[in-house]
């Protein structure tokens, strides 16, 4: 049998969903079955944690918790299942919205009576067997808690969770709110008919910030330890201190994962002690670990963090870097033709691209294509690679680019910055990419601050160069909702007119969606063959599923190839039209899944 944890806040801005959507990511690349649950039904949104894998839109569209609530005898949860496939870490999520996102649903929720359903819908029994199919079903459901003390939050904190995990930030509020909660809870979870385990919970520590204000963090542990200390009694042993615990279970305040829905470890990995990734799998572990095994887990983390699945290539594909690859190849030939002759005239020192495109065109993975490409491509060139943290404050601007190289190199002052570089590799000439993460939003990291940001790397950051056969690229890039208007106002604030004497600016053409041109490359490239005919009749309807979304699309082809193999191993010919039929078969057009998805309760269309 499976756990459900559910996890809680008193209060919102603790980062309770975003630690849920992360922690679901990393118990799946474990090898685990994990379900999320979206009970925040006041609030809902988890799914845009994973806009980059999912289609928003569509998912929208379909039914979930609300509506199972609504009409149970009808609504089977299995029905409500939505499938996130993180396509680089090759695993697979089970997903059930908070609901049909009509401009009904808060009237729908409005008019949902949690007494009338526990008193005369039988809503206790129906809850227990919901939990039970869920707990046979999965090894972890993942519950995303609506904050305060609600009917709707009273259901997914009492009777639903084996475990609830404690999200809470350094207020009074915050913490009373949890303990307060805590206590009602178990008093409540005694008084169920059903019989049940005793119910743990995991405090959490959320956006805490000890790297700035060492002194208030720890008088913060301290109220932490003395507060929270009967929640730790049923699991911590006697041996280890709460605040040995918190410092494991806390996670960081990252200003740059502030903004907008993030997974931190899929874009940084969970390698860095200080990084929300390392906080977020202590989590994953801990509950991996069934809350057992604790002293491993300080002395020896490494053997008490579950060995992560291996990543196969099912497909067969033998660049086992092929999904960053897809497409773009103007865009990458224009930076890789630039930086080859930066290396082979010796100047400039400094190269700097901006992309950008929609949520969904791969302009993420555009960085990484750069990273996987040029370090081979360039060789023998020492390929360094740095991820720095765009700063969230620019009162004193240059002082705040400094801090960010300071902080991405690990050093105390640009001055360090030569020397930390010779070490790295035997190579003479090297290469350092700077490889920023994508920027969301232009309120922060305007356009004028990166003109600005230009001016320093040349001012600034070219005397780190300049006595060595170092050289720089810099990639920027912008996820945007109007691309068009995006690159006018490039235009407005004159970036595309920037020069100067050893740094070169240049912006990339928009990152669009993917095109059939495209796919036939990959296909031609990788020697999956298909008849010419079926060939285009299932690049229209894999493009036609997924609108050119990146992503998307690389899963889709992965299951084309896939059946590609299958039919293959079993001596099935390309040629026969029932095996183009089974082919057809997996790709529904967007019209036929429209007849299937966009009908509401009443049996008309959405649009009607």
């Amino acid at each position: 049998m499976g756990d459900i944890l559910t996890f809680y806040s008193y209060k919102g801005g603790t980062g309770r969903t975003m630690g849920l959507a992360n922690v679901s990511v990393l118990l799946a690349r474990m090898g685990y079955k994990v379900l999320i649950v979206d009970w925040d039904l006041e609030a809902p949104g988890i799914e845009h944690y994973f806009s980059r894998f999912v289609n928003i839109k569509r998912i929208l569209l379909q039914k979930g918790v609300l509506d199972i609530l609504l009409d149970p005898t009808n609504i089977h949860w299995k029905s409500c299942i939505q499938k996130i496939a993180i396509f680089s870490e090759q695993v697979e999520i089970d997903m059930i919205t908070a609901g049909k996102r009509s401009n009904e649903y808060f009237q729908k929720l409005r008019k949902m009576d949690f007494n009338k359903f526990y008193d005369q819908s039988n809503g206790y029994e129906f809850i227990e067997n919901l939990r039970d199919e869920w707990k046979t079903n999965y090894d972890f459901v993942l519950v995303d808690s609506r904050t305060g003390v609600t009917d709707i939050a009273g259901i997914s904190t009492i009777q639903l969770p084996d475990i609830l995990v404690l999200f809470f930030t350094a207020m009074e509020q915050s913490v009373n709110g949890v303990v307060d909660i805590y206590k009602k809870t178990i008093k409540a979870y005694q008084i169920l008919p059903n019989e049940r385990l005793k119910l743990r919970a995991i405090p959490v520590p959320g956006r805490f910030d000890s790297k700035e204000e060492f002194k208030v963090a720890q008088h913060w542990f301290n109220i932490f330890e003395t507060k929270l200390a009967d929640i730790y009694l049923d699991w911590l042993p006697k041996s280890i201190k709460i605040k040995s615990i918190l410092e494991l279970t806390k996670i960081p305040y990252i200003a740059y994962f502030s903004f907008g829905e993030k997974l931190p470890v899929v874009d940084q990995g969970t390698n860095d002690p200080a990084g929300l990734g390392y906080a977020y799998e202590n989590l994953a572990a801990l509950i991996a670990n069934k809350l057992e095994n604790i002293e491993l887990l300080l002395k020896d983390r490494p053997k008490f963090i579950p060995q992560y699945k291996k990543v196969k290539d099912s497909s067969r594909i033998t660049d086992p870097h092929w999904r960053c690859r897809l497409g773009r190849i103007k865009q990458f030939s224009q930076i890789k033709f630039m930086a080859e002759e930066m290396l082979f005239h010796q100047k400039p020192k400094i190269l700097c691209f901006l992309w950008y495109g929609e949520q969904g065109r791969g302009v993420d993975l555009f960085h990484h294509r750069l990273s996987v490409e040029l370090r081979d491509k360039l060789s023998p060139t020492e390929f360094i690679e740095v991820t720095p943290i765009w700063p969230t404050h620019f009162d004193n601007i240059y002082g705040a680019f400094e801090n960010m190289f300071n902080e991405s190199f690990q050093t105390d002052s640009l001055h360090q910055i030569p020397s930390l570089i010779r070490e790295k590799g035997d190579e003479e000439q090297k290469l350092i990419y700077i490889r920023h993460m994508p920027l969301t939003s232009t309120k922060v990291v305007t356009l004028d601050i990166l003109k600005r940001y230009i001016e320093w790397l040349e001012n600034y950051f070219l005397p780190c160069l300049e006595k060595d056969s170092f050289y720089a690229l810099v990639g920027i890039s912008y996820i945007v909702n109007n691309p068009s208007k995006f690159y006018h106002f490039v235009e407005k604030r004159e970036l595309t007119t920037i020069h100067h004497s050893n740094t070169n600016f240049r912006i990339l053409e928009e990152m669009k969606r993917l095109e059939k041109e495209s796919l036939n490359d990959f296909l031609h490239t990788h020697n999956i063959r298909l008849p010419y005919d079926s060939q285009e009749r299932l690049l229209d309807k894999i493009l036609s599923k997924t609108g050119g979304h990146f992503e998307q699309t690389l899963y889709e082809l992965e299951n084309l190839v896939n059946s590609v193999w299958v039919m293959d191993e079993e001596s099935i010919e390309y040629d026969d039209e029932e095996s183009i039929d089974d082919l057809d078969d997996i790709y529904m057009s967007e019209d036929e899944e429209k007849k299937d998805e966009t009908f509401d309760d009443e049996g008309l269309g959405v649009d009607d």
